[in-house]
């Protein structure tokens, strides 16, 4: 080998080679900034683009694989045996389509005892809260109070604790004999005086008894009348038969004026009659039954209201029972009232459970129950089940979603009874580098493409950004899920191009990227200037951007369009080029123009006029 390539033809061989490859680097490298540059010319040594009206496309783009939106499990959350079953597997369904019926006997009578528990349990509570109302004991009638009890005291229920007799009308008995006893009649004004007492009092004789006796021999009748009327003159020569005069017996109403009379005092009486007064006196006595007061409930006496011996009114408080035990039972049976109605409430949902419905509309990728089933079997058969689902209906069924599409793919709940998959509606999840993930956001458009669906392109929008990335091998990225309509032909596990569009502006001044430098952290172009082709610093115009692509950027302020620039990647390798602290492109410039390779793929550039 070393020989040919000594010989003259090998030489010649080696010096054509070496043309051969130097004209094919210009004329690529030619090509290259007529195509990315637009209208890029030559001046001189140093290579310029006017700034023109353009639209520039950020866009983010990554590859995934095609699943459904949507996926549920349907959940058996009870206990019993399948009774009916009304769909199969690979069967479509609409949301809230009857899918199973399970039977359990036990569960109606338990409901039942559990009610009847709690009214028991009710009624309970409402005879402490009724004894609790009754804790404070009040007077029935007005009258003298006669108290059994003392504070502190432990009564039973009905034992008597006082009496109130009402003296505020008192009867007077008194008889009347002889010629004035026929005097007395039925509504005669009596006035009543008592020892001791001050005033008198009114009365009115309201019934009258009369009789007549005689006394042999002029001893006495033996009668045992307690009033006696005053005494009368008579003829005493006979003694031995002797007519007594006629007796009179009246009742007395008193009106008790000021209650300042008492039971069992001696009154005497005045009775106005036709014929004259009529002096007569007796013990006054009750006209009415005294009003035995008994304890409502059991307990110990708190407080007494009223002492012994007084004169009291209708409603007025009498005693306080301590009510700290009975509040305290109370407590504690409305908690048990409290916890029975939750068990309740929790074997109704149980009940209710008895019949499942479908979560989602879609197809039923997997079931795992059949009719007999006892549901709490269908944990094990679902857990074998689950790792077969990427298989079955490989034409439009996938794997488990993750949360952030809303399935559900845990039997944490419960038993797993089937899984619906929702195919009118795909997704594909994408992975966005760390420096690009902060241009996505919820609700973007984008492209999607498939090899395996040639000349066709879907519309979709992002749904989901992942907050928690993935680092691997010093680079993070973060899942984008972007969803879509499912067309004919379309089948899960398609493997999909997304281009996500992050911005997008239209009719705006722009320039190559190449085009603009950074120092001290702001932006410069060179303006070409036609009369002085040599590179110099006051050469530099100071510009403000907006977005940009790895072709074009924007610019918001400092250019107009037509102007002419220089692209530093040329002033950069002149040798006449002068610009302390001027970063070119590569080497630290413009933010947002970085990729990583296998992450984010290239922006595009979308010439004026054509929007995507």
């Amino acid at each position: 080998m070393k020989r040919f390539f000594a010989t003259w033809w090998g030489k010649l061989i080696i010096v054509v080679i070496v043309v051969a490859i130097g004209f094919g680097t210009y004329y690529g490298v030619r090509a290259y900034i007529n195509r990315n540059s637009g209208n890029v010319q030559q001046a001189g040594q140093f290579a310029t683009v006017a700034a023109r009206k353009g639209s520039i496309t950020v866009s983010i783009n990554g590859t995934g694989t095609m699943e459904p939106a949507a996926q549920e499990d349907v959940i058996i959350d009870g206990s019993g045996t399948i009774k009916k079953m009304y769909f199969k597997e690979s069967d479509t369904v609409k949301k809230g389509d009857l899918m199973y019926e399970i039977e359990n006997e036990s569960l109606p009578l338990s409901i039942k005892q559990a009610e009847l528990n709690i009214k028991q349990m009710q009624l309970s509570a409402d005879d402490i809260e009724g004894q609790i109302s009754k804790a404070i004991v009040t007077i029935p009638n007005a009258g003298l109070l006669d108290l059994n009890v003392s504070e502190g005291e432990q009564v039973s229920l009905n034992m008597p604790v006082a009496t109130v007799q009402d003296i505020s009308v008192l009867s007077l008995a008194v008889s009347v004999y002889g010629q004035q006893a026929g005097s007395i009649k039925e509504g005669q004004s009596v006035t009543i005086t008592v020892s001791g007492v001050s005033g008198s009092f009114n009365g009115k004789v309201v019934q009258v008894t009369q009789s007549a006796s005689s006394v042999q021999g002029g001893s006495g009748s033996g009668n045992s009348a307690p009033q006696i009327a005053v005494s009368q003159e008579r003829d005493t020569t006979d003694t031995n038969d002797i007519e007594q005069p006629a007796q009179a017996m009246a009742v007395i109403d008193v009106t008790n004026r000021g209650s300042k009379l008492r039971i069992s005092q001696t009154a005497s009486a005045v009775i106005k009659t036709d014929t004259g007064n009529v002096s007569a006196f007796g013990q006054l006595s009750a006209k009415s039954s005294p009003v035995q007061i008994k304890a409502p409930i059991s307990g110990k006496i708190q407080t007494l209201y009223v002492s012994d011996g007084v004169i009291v009114s209708k409603g007025q408080k009498l005693l306080k029972f301590d009510t700290a035990i009975l509040q305290n039972n109370l407590d504690v049976q409305n908690t048990k009232i409290e916890q029975a109605q939750l068990d309740l409430q929790n074997q109704k949902a149980q009940l209710d459970k008895l019949k499942v419905y479908a979560p989602i509309g879609g197809v039923i990728i997997t079931q795992n129950v059949e009719e007999g089933d006892n549901v709490n079997d269908i944990s094990q058969a679902s857990s074998s089940s689950s790792n077969d689902q990427q298989s079955a209906l490989s034409s439009n069924i996938s794997s488990p979603l993750n949360s952030s599409s809303g399935s559900v793919s845990s039997t944490s709940k419960g038993n797993v009874a089937a899984t619906i998959a929702d195919v009118g509606k795909f997704q594909v999840s994408i992975a966005v580098d760390e420096l690009d993930i902060n241009k996505i956001k919820v609700g973007q458009k984008a492209v999607i493409t498939a090899d395996a669906l040639p000349d066709q392109s879907f519309v979709g929008e992002v749904i989901d950004v992942e907050d928690q990335g993935t680092s691997q091998n010093g680079v993070t990225t973060y899942d984008v899920t972007v969803a879509f309509d499912r067309v004919q032909d379309m089948k899960t596990g398609m493997t999909a191009d997304v281009e996500i569009i992050a911005a997008q502006k239209d009719n705006i001044v722009i320039v190559p990227i190449e085009a603009v430098m950074e120092r001290n952290g702001k932006k410069f172009v060179i303006i070409y200037d036609e009369a002085n082709t040599t590179l110099q610093q006051n050469n530099m115009r100071e510009v403000k951007t907006g977005i940009n692509n790895e072709s074009y950027i924007e610019i918001t302020e400092g250019l107009k369009k037509g102007e002419k620039v220089m692209l530093t990647s040329a002033a950069s390798q002149n040798s006449n080029a002068s610009f302390p602290g001027v970063v070119p492109p590569g080497m630290g410039g413009l933010p947002g123009n970085t990729q990583r390779q296998g992450t984010s793929g290239r922006a595009g550039f979308m010439p004026q006029g054509l929007n995507r």
